[in-house]
Order: structure tokens, then sequence, then C-alpha cells
């Protein structure tokens, strides 16, 4: 089941995968889960729907995500666990209205300085990961309430 189609059409983004599933969200919604769904690539046309406050794209094969994510500057939950992060996603970085993510379950080795600029973060979850050390600018982070770096080798 791979992503063979991505259409857009007016007022909505569809995805087709392979075995004929699909996904709509219309331009307006806030929600798009993008779960289980075999992606290997961010289907960049869901940088469409600029309104969307939760993106969700768990269990896929992931490693990378759009540079233009930040366009979505609306989102406050974002969750990419189980995919196949090796390094944090730095494009993240300029989701500033993020409030939850989730990138527990891939590779990832380190948490980037920067990450001092998602001010509004409250929940991260960075578990099951291959996370050695933990960056002191954690402590800026003055929203957050809960971190999770269980499990990490």
């Amino acid at each position: 089941q791979y992503l063979t189609e991505l259409r857009v059409t007016q007022p909505s983004v569809e995805v087709v995968t392979e075995d004929g599933r699909r996904v709509k969200c219309l331009r307006r919604d806030t929600l798009l889960d993008m779960s289980q769904m075999a992606l290997t690539v961010f289907p960049k046309t869901v940088l469409r729907c600029e309104d969307l406050e939760t993106l969700i794209f768990n269990r896929n094969f992931l490693r990378e995500i759009p540079k233009k994510i930040s366009r979505l500057d609306c989102l406050e939950k974002l969750d990419l666990s189980y995919n196949r992060f090796s390094d944090f996603p730095d494009e993240i970085l300029s989701l500033t209205t993020l409030k939850e993510l989730d990138l527990s379950h891939n590779c990832i080795t380190s948490i980037p300085i920067d990450i001092r600029h998602l001010r509004y973060l409250k929940v991260l979850n960075l578990s099951n990961n291959r996370i050695r050390r933990l960056p002191n600018n954690l402590k800026h982070l003055l929203s957050l309430v809960y971190l999770n770096v269980s499990c990490n080798k």
C-alpha cells in the first residue's frame, strides 16, 4: 500500500494509495491523519491545507519533511512517531505555534540547540530513539509540561 497519487482539487486535497484507499482533507480541515500509509515521501500537497492544527504521519517510512512545512502556521500538534528519521528534522523548528511534538520510535541521535524556538511547546516525546545527551537549552522551553526521553540508547 504505497502512495500512488496525490490530487488537489478545490476545495480539498485527496491522497490515493496503491490499494485504492483514499484520504481527503478539506482545505479548511484542522486535522489530517496519514498514519500507516506506508509513505516514504511527505506529500507536499498537504502543505496547501494551511488551516491544519493537527498533522499525524505516524507508522510510515519518512526520513525527511519538506522545508516549506512552515506554511502550516496554525499547526499545534505534529506526530511523526514510528518513522525512519535519523536526524531531528530542523524544518520543525520553523513551526513556532507547535504545542505537541511526537518524534518517538525513530533513530534520532541528538536534539538541536535551536529547539528553544518552539517556545509554545508543551509536550515533547523523543522516547525510543538514540539520544545520548540532552541539551541545556531545553530549560528555555518554558511552556514544556511533558518531556519523554525514555528508552534512548
